[in-house]
């Protein structure tokens, strides 16, 4: 399941035509953004713990 966040990037870009945006790597979560046609910024993303204080931490 990690790469949750790149096959959700393929299914929002291919058949719907949102933009794909930036994927961001952190120890633990994955972040992806995408433009909708409105230039609306959407934000998926997929945590690779289940320690809150890990999930949170924007420390790199």
């Amino acid at each position: 399941m990690k790469d949750l966040v790149v096959a959700l990037g393929l299914i929002l870009t291919s058949p719907i035509g949102y933009d794909s945006g930036v994927i961001i790597e952190h120890p633990h979560r994955r972040s992806v953004y995408f433009l909708d046609g409105d230039e609306n910024e959407f934000e998926f993303m997929q945590y690779l713990t289940d320690n809150l204080i890990e999930r949170n931490s924007y420390a790199g």
